[in-house]
C-alpha cells in the first residue's frame, strides 16, 4: 500500500508546474521567447502541432504581443489584419473565408492573438 501511495505524487509533480501550466508548456514558452520555429517547440516538447499552435496563441496573448514575428510573415499577418477589419475576430471561420481559404486556420489564431492584443 506505501507503494502506491508514494507513486501518484510523483505523477501529479510531473503533470503540472507553476501556475497550472504543464511543464512541455512552459518549456514551450521559454523557446518562444528565443524566437524559436513552431517546428522546433514541436520536436523538443514532443508535442502536436496543434498543441504548440495553442501554446503560443496564449504566450503571444499573455505577453501582449502585437506583431506575431517570426512565426508569422507580415504580408500574411497584413491580409490576416485586413480581413479582420471587414469581419472582426469573434470566430475564425469568416476570416478564412474573407480570405478565400488561402491562409491555413493556425495561421489566423497567431495573427487574431496578437490583433486582440492592440
Amino acid at each position: 500500500m506505501a507503494i502506491a501511495e508514494e507513486a501518484a505524487p510523483v505523477v501529479a509533480i510531473e503533470a503540472f508546474t507553476a501556475a497550472g501550466k504543464t511543464a512541455s508548456q512552459l518549456a514551450a514558452e521559454t523557446l518562444f521567447r528565443e524566437g524559436k520555429s513552431i517546428d522546433l517547440v514541436v520536436q523538443n516538447t514532443g508535442r502536436a502541432r496543434s498543441t504548440v499552435i495553442g501554446y503560443l496563441v496564449e504566450f503571444l496573448t499573455e505577453q501582449g504581443h502585437l506583431t506575431p514575428e517570426p512565426w508569422l510573415d507580415e504580408q500574411t499577418f497584413a491580409k490576416v489584419a485586413a480581413a479582420v477589419k471587414e469581419v472582426g475576430t469573434e470566430r475564425l471561420k469568416p476570416i478564412f473565408d474573407q480570405l478565400n481559404g488561402t491562409i491555413e486556420y493556425d495561421q489566423i489564431r497567431i495573427a487574431v492573438a496578437c490583433l486582440r492584443n492592440a
